[in-house]
Order: structure tokens, then sequence, then C-alpha cells
């Protein structure tokens, strides 16, 4: 946002565009052997009805799943697992109208040549994968307020079976009452 005070002051989303920022060597991110941070993404300011943010790390096309998504005059959050690039950096591109991204980091997954790191290895896949969509032939289930117990499971075919945990976005649309939904 302007006046921000940020290294990315000013620099807002216009539509069709992108903006490639630095993790590594910030504030307390190690400058290396990092492979990906915890954020919470803010988007504000917004000016288009059904816009969305997608990103990646490193160069190549943008991936065809968002990890936010919003309408005009809305301010929205969500936390997320970014995968950096080798250089530490992630682009972020939104398609429509104009939006301020606010990146809020609150931890950082150390690389396997760190001795030591301790825990779980963080693996990101190489792009986001959209495990269901019931608005397509995708999952193909309708959650409805018909039954309230009503459940999903999500298909698990591309995430390791030694897996313990993943990180997802869950992004709920064509609401028909007011409701929430519980993962």
């Amino acid at each position: 946002r302007v006046n921000s005070a940020n290294a990315y002051a000013d620099k807002t989303l216009t539509p069709g565009s992108s903006l490639t920022v630095q993790f590594t060597g910030v504030d307390n991110i190690p400058v290396s052997d990092v492979s990906g941070v915890m954020a919470n993404i803010t988007i504000t300011n917004t000016t288009a009805n059904g816009g969305y943010l997608t990103e990646w790390p490193g160069s190549g096309p943008a991936p065809n799943s968002s990890i936010i998504n919003w309408n005009s005059s809305e301010t929205v959050a969500n936390r997320t697992v970014l995968d950096l690039s080798n250089n530490g950096t992630v682009t972020f591109y939104n398609p429509y109208g104009n939006a301020d991204l606010v990146i809020d980091v609150t931890g950082y997954f150390t690389g396997s040549s760190n001795v030591n790191a301790t825990g779980y290895t963080y693996n990101p896949l190489s792009q986001p994968v959209r495990l269901i969509d019931t608005r397509s032939s995708l999952g193909g289930k309708t959650l409805t307020s018909t039954n309230p117990t009503d459940t999903y499971s999500i298909p698990t075919s591309t995430i390791p079976s030694d897996a313990v945990a993943i990180m997802s976005n869950v992004t709920v649309t064509n609401t028909t009452a007011w409701s929430f939904m519980t993962v």
C-alpha cells in the first residue's frame, strides 16, 4: 500500500500484473537453507469482483489454483505455506482489477541440509494440486444444508501414504445461505 514504509510500497497489483517478493534474508528469515515460509496473505483495496491471487516459486506460468479470492471492496486474509524458489522468492499474480497485497510471515521451513532442523520435513509439491471442485466433475459432490452433517473425504492419490499432514486452501463459493465449513 502507498506509504506503508515497506520495500514494496506503492506496488499495487493492477489487472494482469505480477509481483516477485524476496523472502530470504529479510528480517529474521535466514539468507540460505530456507525452503518455504508460513504466511498470512491479506488482499485489500480491491476493485473487481471475482478477483483471485495465484502464487508460485521461480519462473514459469501461473498455476490454475488460487490462494485467495475476493470481490470488489473486500479485505480478505488467508494463511498459507509458500514454497520458495532457489533464490528465496515467490511470484504473485493478479488477473483482475487492482488489489493491495499484505504478507505477514510467521515462520519458515529449513532445508534438508540444516543440521539443526527438527520435526517433520516440509515437502512442497512442484505445483499446487486441486483435489476437488464440486462445481465440476472433479470431486463432483455438492455439500448441502439438507443434511447438516454432510461430509466429504478428499481423495489423497497425490499425497504420499506416509504423510502426517497437508497444507490446503479451502474455498467456499456459490453459497445460498449463511453457514460455515469445518475441515
